[in-house]
């Protein structure tokens, strides 16, 4: 059920990537004004949703997880559908996103609220793995969905389809079967209940529980390397559909393929990296060996003389940068206590997405509206993945995970 949340909240926030085309036809952008105003579009999502990690999850934590889950799908999937009437004005559609980012800021806390109440250690990275498939599917099958709608009905009908998914599929998903902890469902036997309460007991965490955390080189470490990997995410995937039309001269309807085929490739790797990372219980180096190979594939993905080989390159980097993302939330449940995993993840997310999502969402976008070249986006996206690399490796010298 946590994976439907977030495939559907992932369609919500990325949708408009696989418009960016039509929407600059709609508002007469130039190339520079791609980059500038559609990066801005973009960004205003990242950045109120960022800021609502930070000041609202401690609060939602105290509301309870089950409750601000569901009140938080209620709210970001009307905050899409109302794109479709505002959309006509660039600052009231920059404000719907903005809601929206503040909608949906803390659903990765709350999730892991729940994963860290629902999952004994040692399945974790595979627990992490089942709800965060949602955002890989949801960029695997989105451009499949949406660039028919777009093309047949509209960027507007887009929007509202995916309003209504969210408040018809998530939200009575979430209500009859997420609940805070395994003592609260109904459907839970008692043995089962004890076995995961005896997998969590003594879930040592190197952070302390106050507020303090944000002095630890352990947490600022882990911030650092969540930041440097949603540079690197997002520079991809807010920028891929466009760049494969831009700068690629590829057509519009064949951009289901082109911006699928990635995540396919990374759908495989969340699940085998998953799997990898709760049996030989490295997870960190793996993540620090993903960056080094997205790295590799980034370049060879820009200098790659046709489509199809620029394709199979972004698709091999997406597949290597998973082994980071599949690791993730496990590392966090790792190194946060219990008491204040929904208020510290909340920050932890919040730096994540102010740093990264937005300099890989709006940076990238004016580096490509001061330079007029893609490629010189997408440099960036290396010189991220080099660093993140280097902050792994740093921190697995500091947590044996």
């Amino acid at each position: 059920v946590l994976g439907v949340s977030l495939y559907i909240a992932f369609i919500d926030r990325m949708n408009l990537s696989i418009a960016m085309p039509h929407l600059a036809e709609h508002y007469g952008w130039t190339a520079s004004e791609v980059g500038s105003k559609g990066g801005l579009l973009l960004g205003s999502f990242f950045v109120a949703y960022g800021v609502s990690n930070i000041l609202l999850s401690g609060f939602a934590a105290r509301i309870g997880a089950r409750r601000s889950l569901i009140g938080l799908v209620i709210c970001f999937s009307i905050f899409t559908a109302l794109g479709a009437p505002l959309g006509n004005s660039l600052a009231l559609f920059v404000m719907t996103r903005v809601l929206l980012g503040l909608g949906e800021g803390v659903h990765f806390p709350m999730m892991s609220v729940v994963t860290q109440n629902w999952f004994p250690v040692f399945e974790r990275s595979r627990a992490n793995g089942i709800w965060g498939f949602g955002s890989i599917l949801a960029m695997v099958t989105m451009p499949i969905f949406l660039v028919p709608v777009i093309e047949r009905f509209g960027w507007q009908a887009m929007l509202l389809v995916c309003g209504a998914l969210g408040l018809l599929v998530t939200v009575p998903l979430l209500y009859f079967f997420i609940f805070d902890t395994p003592r609260n469902a109904p459907y839970m036997s008692c043995e089962e209940t004890e076995y995961i309460e005896r997998g969590i007991v003594g879930d040592a965490a190197p952070v302390p529980a106050d507020w303090s955390f944000l002095r630890s080189r352990v947490f600022i470490l882990a911030a650092i390397g969540a930041v440097l990997n949603n540079f690197c995410c997002y520079g991809i995937v807010n920028w891929l559909p466009t760049y494969f039309v831009k700068a690629r001269s590829m057509d519009f309807s064949n951009l289901w393929y082109a911006a699928s085929l990635p995540y396919v490739a990374a759908f495989v790797a969340f699940v085998l990296f998953g799997i990898l990372g709760d049996r030989l219980n490295r997870r960190i180096p793996f993540a620090a060996a993903g960056f080094l190979a997205t790295t590799v594939c980034l370049l060879f993905a820009i200098k790659a003389p046709t489509i199809p080989l620029a394709v199979a390159a972004f698709s091999t980097a997406t597949f290597f940068q998973s082994a980071y993302i599949s690791q993730e939330f496990a590392i966090v449940q790792r190194i946060l206590p219990a008491e204040i995993i929904g208020k510290a993840a909340g920050v932890y997310t919040g730096i994540s997405v102010l740093g990264g999502a937005v300099g890989g969402t709006i940076l990238l976008g004016q580096i490509v509206a001061f330079t007029g070249s893609y490629d010189a986006g997408l440099y960036s996206v290396v010189i991220a993945s080099v660093l993140g690399a280097v902050v792994m490796g740093l921190l697995s010298r500091l947590v044996k995970y």
